[in-house]
C-alpha cells in the first residue's frame, strides 16, 4: 500500500501514527492484562514519564452529551493556548469534528473499545499543526464508572510557534481500535456491546470547507 505523507507529518491510513501514542497504548497494554480495561489505580506515571504533559483524563458530563475535561496535562493546554482542566472538551470545533470525536470518546466509555483521532489544527498566523489523539478506557475509583485516559500529540514542535490561540480544526482520520475480549472477563462482559458497524475511518483531509 503506498503511504500517503502530509508535510504535517501525518499519514492516514494506520490506527496509530505518533510514537508516543503507540508506547502509550502498549503500556494501556500491559496493565490491563486479561481485563477489558485497567483501573486508575493501575497506571504508575513514573512508567510513562516523558508522556504525562501530554495526558489526560476525561470523564462523561452529567447529561452524557459531552466530555468533560478531569485532568490535562501541560502540554494539552500549550497547545490549545487554554487552560483545559474541568472545561468541555471539543466545545470549540466545527460540528462534524466535535460530533465525530464525542460520538467515538463515547464509544470508549459504552464498549471499552480504544480509539485513535487525528485532526489538523490551523492558527492565525498560518500554522497547521498536524496532532494525534489516543483515548484508552480506564475504571474510575468510583465502581461502575470508566473514564478515557489518553494523550494529545502533535507531529510538529509546538514551542516557537508564536501563536496565541487555535483558530481552526480539520479532522483527518478516525479509527476505533477494536480489542478481543479475554473469555470470562467480567469487565467486557458487564458493559461491551456486540461489534455492529465497521471502524469509521476518515481520511484524505477530512470535510472541507464549499
Amino acid at each position: 500500500m503506498t503511504k500517503s505523507q502530509h508535510p504535517d507529518g501525518m499519514e492516514s491510513h494506520q490506527e496509530i501514527l505518533h510514537p508516543g501514542s503507540r508506547a502509550l497504548f502498549r503500556y494501556w497494554e500491559s496493565i490491563r492484562g486479561e481485563q477489558a480495561a485497567p483501573s486508575r489505580r493501575d497506571i504508575n506515571l513514573r512508567s510513562i514519564g516523558n508522556y504525562v504533559p501530554s495526558l489526560y483524563i476525561m470523564e462523561s458530563a452529567a447529561d452524557r452529551r459531552s466530555m468533560i475535561y478531569r485532568l490535562a496535562g501541560s502540554a494539552i493546554c500549550d497547545l490549545f493556548k487554554r487552560q483545559l482542566t474541568g472545561t468541555p472538551a471539543f466545545k470549540d470545533w466545527p460540528h462534524f469534528e466535535r460530533e465525530t470525536a464525542q460520538r467515538l470518546l463515547e464509544g470508549v466509555v459504552a464498549s471499552l473499545q480504544p480509539c485513535a483521532i487525528r485532526f489538523r489544527l490551523s492558527t492565525p498566523q498560518g500554522h497547521r499543526i498536524g496532532t494525534e489523539l489516543i483515548a484508552l478506557p480506564i475504571l474510575a475509583k468510583t465502581p461502575g464508572i470508566v473514564h478515557v485516559f489518553g494523550s494529545i500529540m502533535t507531529f510538529s514542535d509546538i514551542p516557537g510557534m508564536g501563536y496565541d490561540r487555535i483558530s481552526g480544526v480539520e479532522l483527518s482520520s478516525a479509527r476505533v481500535i477494536w480489542t478481543v475480549p479475554v473469555p470470562g472477563d467480567h469487565v467486557a462482559a458487564s458493559v461491551r456491546q456486540p461489534r455492529l458497524q465497521p471502524q469509521l475511518s476518515v481520511i484524505d483531509g477530512g470535510r472541507r470547507q464549499r
